[in-house]
């Protein structure tokens, strides 16, 4: 990771409740929402290797993974066929390196992707990137056979993507205690209701930067914590255990011996049990057992929630995963993300082709099925996945530690537990697919593998004007009643309004007790069109509205210029121009819900001439990048949409959400041009 990016640093407002050390949830961005998901994409060993990484002395305990990786690491490598076998399931790879590398902040260490290049250089269209675990080598140039191929290092990009990684750059989230995270467009209520939140009044906004140290610690606690961001923010560390999850004791005899038989492959273990307590004391297991329980630290976080249904025991990482699955709709998520998080496969030649557990390999670029004949593997010259010699046995501890088993060391083992031989059974088991699963979940959360469970113009608040006209049990008088007005008719232009023009979506939020708008929840088409307003020149506004704005200096001015002034006071179209003004082109877009004339363009224009847009490269009038939510305040303030901020508005009002409702409302010309002016 480069030290620029390794700096980089997020601002978060938190709500948060002091008297009980407890954050309620945070508003993100995009960029920290990356970040939080990218937790899904890590695997399970690159997850124990960065944390033992950072945190070195005092590495956290990842259930039984991180005895099984220092088990890994510390196995001599005489055991493996090569030095490079070892080598990548110590730094395993995933399929979202790549896009993982485009992060603000990448915390997963990963290794640049490599690729391949005639040693002469022949033909540029020879280079390509290395995309298997097994086709490790290259024998041949594909065009000149006398060459051989080297492997050199990618280069990493240096700045994040400012197009946003797994979410869209527009999109802006709730993140909550537990890491549930849902889109800020879901609305107050929604939100609120989705979080459980009935009591406001010790709640506070603090603003929080997460750097580095805080997003490996968000990392670490949301593993072991059941209150991750919590931990973070009130600096609880010190309070986190290895596993906050109260586990059934079952031995692991009895969760094999209670499961189904299946039709997968089947590898034998045997149990060494101490007889009077039924506790299992290692296993003495062959390669391919050990292979298994290897392969479980190539899996990425997401595959693992994948294969366990969501039910992986630990708390957060289950509801990190639903959120992505259920939550976030995929118009927030760039394409192919979705997949990438809860659906992914692990890079090509990883396992063998029988592996016990359904693990989706990515498939070969065409242009590798065209030279298979020209590859051969370095790290597995035995097949894929063969990464251990045969045939040979290994001890297996109750916390998945792996060492050679050496009946030197079982004396040993059983002599310091004070177990005589008297006291131990042997039972041989057969592990399948379910048995599989269930020894993958419990190495998540426990450290033995015994322990298993589970009016713009006018009025100083325009939207309060539109809004209860527009609903009907809000019965308030407006100030036009209050005057005597009620009954100034509409403009003609919104009572000739097309039954079938544009609506635009509006959610609006209303005290209930006094029938008061509080704000409105817009998209960026609504706020689109309160800005397209600005481009409008007066004249036009008094046209829209047949003369009558309510300035009635104003609407003299533009009636002096229509009706009292003759034509012949006018220079040429000039008239025209003061009481029928166009709008500049493409200022508007296509769609606009005001009918505006555009201004048209000179013929030049259209002789033969090649233009673009360095303004609206997504079309006419399209201001703002989207989808994004904003609240729009009843003077039509407009500010992005922030959970956090608007709950402490309403605390500082002293409106309680019990006493929020909200309408949706379908706007479109007669509303904006009838209603709100």
């Amino acid at each position: 990771m480069s030290d620029s990016k390794k700096d980089a640093t997020f601002s978060l407002k938190a709500m948060v409740n002091e008297e009980k050390r407890k954050v309620l949830f945070a508003d993100v961005d995009s960029t920290f929402a990356d970040v939080l998901l990218s937790f899904l994409t890590l695997p399970l060993g690159t997850i124990v290797r960065i944390l033992k990484k950072h945190y070195e002395d005092e590495q956290p305990v990842f259930g039984s993974l991180t005895t099984l990786y220092n088990g890994l690491e510390n196995l001599d490598s005489v055991h493996f066929w090569t030095k490079g076998a070892k080598s990548i399931l110590l730094h395993p790879q995933s399929s979202s390196d790549a896009p993982r590398k485009m992060l603000k902040l990448d915390v997963s260490d990963s290794p640049p992707a490599e690729y391949f290049v005639c040693e002469k250089d022949c033909d540029k269209s020879t280079r390509f990137y290395s995309k298997s675990m097994y086709y490790d080598n290259v024998i041949a140039c594909k065009y000149s056979k006398s060459h051989s191929m080297k492997r050199k290092v990618a280069g990493t990009p240096t700045a994040p993507c400012d197009d946003g990684v797994f979410t869209i750059n527009t999109a802006s989230f709730v993140v909550t205690d537990d890491l549930r995270i849902v889109p800020t467009s879901s609305g107050l209520l929604q939100i609120v209701s989705f979080l459980g939140i009935t009591d406001m009044d010790k709640a506070k906004q603090v603003n929080v930067t997460f750097g580095y140290a805080e997003v490996m610690a968000l990392l670490k606690a949301s593993l072991m914590s059941p209150t991750p961001l919590s931990d973070v923010i009130f600096n609880k560390t010190g309070q986190m255990k290895s596993t906050t999850l109260k586990l059934q004791h079952m031995t692991l005899s009895d969760q094999i011996g209670n499961a189904p038989t299946s039709n997968s492959k089947k590898m034998t273990l045997k149990l060494v049990v101490q007889e009077s307590t039924n506790k299992v004391l290692y296993a003495q297991a062959e390669e391919d057992f050990v292979e298994l329980l290897f392969s479980f630290l190539i899996i990425p976080l997401g595959g693992v929630q994948r294969l366990l249904a969501s039910n992986s025991l630990n708390k957060c990482m289950d509801l990190l995963y639903m959120s992505v699955a259920d939550h976030i709709h995929r118009k927030y998520l760039k394409t192919g993300a979705r997949n990438l998080l809860i659906k992914p496969k692990i890079p090509h030649g990883y396992v063998s082709e029988n592996h016990i557990l359904p693990l989706p390999e990515e498939g070969l670029p065409g242009f590798y099925q065209d030279m298979l004949n020209l590859f051969s593997s370095v790290k597995f010259p035995n097949g894929r996945g063969k990464y251990l010699k045969a045939p040979r046995t290994f001890m297996v501890t109750d916390d998945l530690t792996v060492t050679p088993l050496c009946i030197t060391s079982a004396l040993s083992f059983l002599n310091e537990m004070k177990i005589p031989m008297s006291d131990v059974k042997e039972v041989e088991l057969q592990i399948g697919l379910k048995e599989a699963l269930g020894i993958l979940r419990t190495s998540l959360t426990s450290d033995s593998i015994t322990k298993l469970l589970k009016a713009s113009l006018t009025s100083p608040t325009p939207l309060s004007d539109l809004i209860m006209n527009k609903t009907q049990e809000m019965n308030i008088n407006s100030r036009m009643m209050e005057s005597g007005q009620s009954n100034i008719s509409s403009p003609e232009i919104a009572r000739e309004e097309n039954p079938k023009s544009r609506k635009l979506s509006l959610k609006v939020m209303i005290q209930k007790s006094s029938g008061k708008f509080l704000y409105a929840q817009a998209n960026q088409e609504f706020v689109e069109f309160l800005f397209s307003c600005l481009n409008i020149p007066l004249g036009g506004v008094e046209h829209l509205l047949s003369g009558k704005a309510c300035v009635t200096a104003i609407d003299n001015l533009y009636r002096s210029t229509l009706d009292v002034i003759d034509d012949k006071y006018f220079n040429r179209d000039m008239k025209k121009r003061l009481t029928k003004p166009n709008v500049v082109h493409g200022c508007i877009s296509k769609h606009h819900i005001l009918p505006l004339v555009e201004e048209p363009l000179p013929f030049a224009y259209y002789d033969g001439c090649y233009f673009s847009t360095s303004k609206f490269y997504k079309g006419p009038g399209r201001y703002l990048e989207g989808p994004r939510t904003y609240q729009v305040k009843d003077d039509l303030t407009v500010v992005p949409f922030c959970t956090v901020s608007i709950l402490s508005g309403l605390r500082a009002k002293r409106i309680s959400i019990s006493d929020v409702d909200e309408v949706e409302m379908q706007i479109g010309l007669k509303e904006f041009v009838g209603e709100i002016i």
